[in-house]
């Protein structure tokens, strides 16, 4: 099995948001990679910036409104409509949900993987 920093990293960021130690993170990696994995140094590294990251981030945060609208609710919900009524429009959208335009081209476009054909949404079915 090839893996690139990339899946390292994703498992490692995945240990952070379970809560996991440095020794955890890289214990666990070397117990299913065995020498493929990455280096303790890495591991702790990586592990310390996700933490300073996230803290930088949670520090900046306004108080108020999250600052995602596109929760798994929303994209169902986003799904079901376009299912029962295919000419739904993005005002009809953002009104039922109370979220932005951004937001709601993001859940049509990203997440549900949708394009418009003869006024109708159209999912994708590969």
């Amino acid at each position: 099995m090839n893996l690139t920093r990339e899946n390292f990293c994703a498992m490692i960021r995945y240990d952070f948001r379970c809560h996991l130690s440095q020794p955890e993170s890289y214990y666990r990696l070397r117990l299913v990679f065995n020498y493929e994995a990455l280096s303790r140094a890495t591991v702790y590294n990586w592990l310390s910036e996700f933490k300073r990251v996230c803290t930088y981030l949670t520090d900046d945060l306004p108080d108020g409104r999250s600052s995602t609208t596109t929760t798994e609710d929303n994209i169902s919900v986003v799904r079901r409509m376009i299912e029962i009524d295919k000419r739904v429009t993005y005002q009809q959208i953002r009104t039922n949900l109370g979220i932005s335009r951004s937001q709601v081209y993001r859940i049509l476009h990203k997440h549900l993987v949708v394009s418009k054909v003869c006024a109708r949404w159209i999912l994708d079915t590969s």
